[in-house]
């Protein structure tokens, strides 16, 4: 099994918490740490923003991993049924996409940080919105020298 930020934690008593919390907090923008306990279960204090990221990813990789099994559909045709905006990308981008969400999930695994993950695949929705929104790369000429315009 891949190493996570927790097999890496520091672990404090959990009286650090009164007797030094400076030490503590300074642990925790870090990484998670354990709070050992002589009377309980070791505690895990981390960042809200890292516990809400985990949530987050759980509720994103649990429907994933179902359309990742059990059906003779299509992964593409499985994963609309789980990411409707994929039915604006092209085959070739819906496919770039399944790509690169499992290997951006094998990597977030490996490290146990999982908000590269929300972001991907909110990267890859914002391609969709803007897709269907009219706008294309195919539509642009890019300019060698910007041009100054008075009011833009």
């Amino acid at each position: 099994m891949p190493a996570t930020t927790l097999d890496r934690a520091p672990t404090f008593r959990f009286s650090d918490l009164s007797r030094a919390p400076k030490s503590v907090v300074q642990a925790v923008e870090k990484g998670p740490v354990f709070l050992d306990r002589r009377d309980g279960d070791e505690l895990v204090l981390m960042r809200r923003k890292e516990a809400e990221a985990e949530r987050l990813t759980l509720a994103e990789v649990s429907p994933l991993l179902g359309a990742f099994v059990g059906s003779s559909d299509t992964l593409p045709n499985r994963l609309r049924h789980l990411y409707p905006w994929l039915e604006f990308l092209a085959d070739d981008d819906a496919n770039t996409f399944i790509k690169e969400i499992l290997q951006v999930s094998k990597s977030c695994a490996s490290i146990g940080r999982f908000e590269p993950l929300a972001t991907t695949i909110k990267a890859w929705q914002s391609t969709a919105e803007a897709i269907a929104a009219g706008w294309s790369t195919e539509s642009y000429e890019w300019l060698d020298e910007p041009i100054i315009v008075e009011k833009p």
